[in-house]
């Protein structure tokens, strides 16, 4: 015959305990556990932050209120598209004009903010094909490093390093319809990528 199995009795307050005592302890262990749980989702909020491309400061919480106008300088090219540096200009300036949170300066010496843009990587490259492999989609991928900073110092305030992007566009027979396509991607490329950081900035991230 199969033993009966014996049922183990709950554990309590031990046997001469005072009363309450059994429940403060159980409030304790609840207290560290909710500690540990705090503590846990703090160092998972400091992971994910410092993963997205984007940071202040040091020393700073977010972009002081006073600091309002802003000159966007300009961006340095030395990818193989000329006139991508005025496209991410123009984008970034566009963008400012919609917000309410920065004014644009007439000048350089009239900022209390500088914004800066260094162009990491800019490439095409083919991602659908066609009838005798000729290409039907290509892609647009830039990646840019941007910097907002003080004038008069240069203390920098917020930084999006690696911010990144893709756009696709139709590849035409006709030479002159695929670069109108490819003139097309590259500005909403660009603007999708001055929205978000103007965004960031704006909103304290």
């Amino acid at each position: 015959m199969v033993p009966a199995a014996r049922l183990l009795p709950l554990k309590g307050p031990r046997r001469g305990a005072r009363p309450g005592t059994f429940r403060k302890a159980m409030k304790k262990k609840a207290e560290k556990a909710l500690i540990r749980a705090a503590a846990f989702f703090f160092i998972l909020c400091l992971s994910v932050s410092g993963g997205c491309g984007y940071r202040f400061a040091p020393e700073e919480t977010g972009i002081d209120p006073s600091f309002r106008s802003v000159f966007v300088s300009p961006f340095p090219n030395r990818t193989d598209e000329p006139a991508l540096g005025n496209i991410l200009r123009e984008a970034m300036i566009l963008e400012l004009r919609r917000g309410n949170r920065f004014q644009l300066a007439a000048g350089r010496t009239e900022a209390d903010l500088l914004l800066r843009c260094r162009i990491r990587s800019y490439e095409t490259y083919p991602v659908s094909y066609g009838e005798g492999n000729f290409a039907r989609e290509n892609r647009i991928r830039l990646s840019v490093d941007l910097v907002l900073e003080k004038r008069r110092d240069g203390a920098v305030l917020w930084s999006g390093e690696n911010q990144s992007g893709t756009e696709t566009y139709v590849v035409n027979r006709d030479t002159r319809r695929t670069e109108q396509n490819r003139r097309a991607a590259l500005k909403e490329l660009a603007e999708n990528l001055a929205e978000r950081a103007c965004g960031l900035m704006a909103s304290g991230f």
